[in-house]
C-alpha cells in the first residue's frame, strides 16, 4: 500500500478554494442529502396533504434533467447543490437556480492559469534554470482570474439568496453544517511543528527512488526539504472553514450581501508556486540532466486533480493539491 507523507488539503470541494472551493471543471457537484418535504415546505397545508409525496414524485419524473453544476462554481456550487437537495416545489425557484448554474463556464476559476504556471516551472526545471521574470506575468494572470471568479461568485451567491425563502435558506445551511461537520470529524490531525523528522526521511527516500539519486545527492537533498508544510495546510483549512461559516451565518439572516463575505487574497495564490521555486532553485544544482528531465515529467504527470489552480507543495510536483510524496510514487 502506498504511504502518503503529507496530509491532503481540506477536501470539501468548496473553495475557489478561491478555489477553498473548486475542483475539476465541467463536473457536477455532489448534492447534500435532501431533508424531508415537511422541513422545507413553506405552506403547512401543502406539507400535510396526503398526496404531497406522490405529487412531488410525479412532478419530478416530468421535470427535465437539472443542469449540471460545474465544480469550478466554488462556494456558489456548494450552495446550489444543497439548494437542489431541498424539496423545492416552486418551478420558478428551480429555474432561477438552474440559470445561476448555467452562468458558470468551462473557463471560470483559476485552473487553467495555475496549470500554465506549473508548466512553465516544469520547463524551467528541465532547462536547469529558474527564471522568475517569466513566471511573474503568469502569476498576474492567475490573480486576475481569481478576482474575476470572485466577482462571479458574488453575483451567483446573491442570486441564490434571493431565490430561496428564509426557511429554505435556514434548512440548507443546517444540512451543510452537518455534512461538513461529519467530514471534519474524519480529518487526521497533524503536528504543530509541521513534518516530523521521520517524515522528512521518508520524503528523501521517495525522491531518491523516483529520481534515481545517488547517496551523495540524497545527503544534499535532506537539508533542502522544507518543513511546516502540514501546518500550512491546516492553517489554510481553518481559514477556509471560517470564511464558509461567515457565508452560512449571512444566509441565515436578512439583508445578506455576498460582497461582505471574506475572500482569499488573490496574491496568496502565488505563494505555493513560490515555495516550489525556492525548493527547485536549491535542488536543481545537485541533479543530473536526466534527473531534471524526470523531475519535470513528474511535475506535469499528476494532471488536473481539481485544485483550482493551486499547485502541489514542493515534495509532490503536480498542478494541483498538496498530496506529499508516496513510497514508490513519482
Amino acid at each position: 500500500m502506498k504511504r502518503r507523507v503529507f496530509l491532503p488539503a481540506f477536501a470539501l470541494g468548496l473553495f475557489v478554494v478561491s478555489g477553498a472551493f473548486v475542483a475539476c471543471k465541467g463536473q457536477e457537484s455532489t448534492p447534500t442529502p435532501a431533508p424531508s418535504a415537511s422541513t422545507v415546505a413553506s405552506d403547512p397545508v401543502e406539507a400535510a396533504a396526503p398526496s404531497a409525496s406522490e405529487s412531488a414524485s410525479a412532478a419530478a419524473s416530468a421535470e427535465p434533467p437539472k443542469r449540471p453544476i460545474p465544480r469550478n462554481a466554488g462556494q456558489a456550487g456548494l450552495l446550489l447543490g444543497a439548494a437542489r437537495a431541498l424539496d423545492l416545489r416552486d418551478p420558478e425557484k428551480t429555474k432561477k437556480l438552474d440559470d445561476i448554474a448555467a452562468s458558470f463556464t468551462e473557463t471560470d476559476g483559476t485552473k487553467d492559469e495555475g496549470k500554465a504556471v506549473q508548466e512553465e516551472l516544469a520547463a524551467q526545471v528541465k532547462a536547469g534554470k529558474i527564471d522568475n521574470t517569466k513566471l511573474e506575468p503568469l502569476y498576474v494572470a492567475l490573480e486576475k482570474a481569481a478576482k474575476d471568479g470572485h466577482d462571479k461568485q458574488v453575483t451567483a451567491l446573491d442570486g441564490i439568496y434571493a431565490a430561496l425563502g428564509p426557511l429554505e435558506r435556514k434548512t440548507m445551511v443546517e444540512n451543510l453544517r452537518k455534512k461538513i461537520g461529519g467530514a471534519a470529524a474524519h480529518e487526521p490531525k497533524g503536528h504543530d511543528a509541521g513534518a516530523p523528522p521521520d517524515e522528512r526521511k521518508r520524503i528523501v527516500e521517495a525522491m531518491t527512488k523516483s529520481l534515481g539519486l545517488d547517496e551523495a545527492q540524497a545527503k544534499k537533498l535532506e537539508p533542502l526539504v522544507p518543513t511546516g508544510e502540514r501546518k500550512k495546510m491546516e492553517d489554510m483549512r481553518d481559514e477556509e472553514k471560517k470564511h464558509l461559516e461567515v457565508l452560512f451565518t449571512g444566509f441565515e439572516k436578512d439583508g445578506f450581501q455576498a460582497k461582505a463575505v471574506p475572500f482569499r487574497d488573490p496574491k496568496k495564490l502565488r505563494a505555493p508556486f513560490q515555495d516550489q521555486v525556492r525548493f527547485y532553485t536549491s535542488l536543481i544544482p545537485i541533479l543530473k540532466p536526466e534527473q531534471r528531465d524526470k523531475l519535470s515529467q513528474n511535475m506535469l504527470r499528476r494532471g488536473p486533480h481539481g485544485g483550482g489552480g493551486r499547485p502541489g507543495h514542493p515534495m509532490k510536483p503536480g498542478a494541483h493539491g498538496p498530496h506529499g510524496w508516496g513510497d514508490g510514487e513519482p
